[in-house]
């Protein structure tokens, strides 16, 4: 993990609201052009975003987080899925299609973590 993730992971744990601003702006326009790449609806794609960072500190104390980065993203992917079933349960028609952006999404940032741990 960077230097710089790992302080601002510990100064979340320490309740440092600060640091939790830090994080978003470091990683906010990441995980909404990530989510942007598997929700069309802009008001969803803002919902989840919300909802990962509010998870990121709601779960701060938690000391299976080794890597912020990683987290983000699997929080993310979390997010996704979670907003992706609710709206396909609400709307059966297109469920495929849905997750067909998905499917694409995660896949590429799988591709992307692979290259960057090798």
């Amino acid at each position: 993990m960077a230097d710089g993730d790992l302080e601002l992971l510990n100064l979340i744990r320490k309740n440092d609201e600060k640091a939790l601003k830090d994080i978003i702006n470091l990683y906010f326009k990441r995980v909404y052009y990530f989510v942007s790449k598997a929700i069309n609806d802009p008001d969803h794609i803002e919902q989840t975003v919300t909802t990962v960072f509010k998870t990121l500190w709601i779960n701060r104390h938690e000391q299976q987080i080794e890597s912020l980065e990683e987290y983000i993203f699997i929080l993310t992917c979390r997010e996704i899925s979670n907003t992706t079933r609710s709206r396909s349960n609400n709307n059966s028609t297109g469920s495929e299609e849905l997750f067909s952006g998905l499917r694409k999404t995660l896949a590429s940032f799988l591709n992307k973590l692979s290259f960057v741990s090798k």
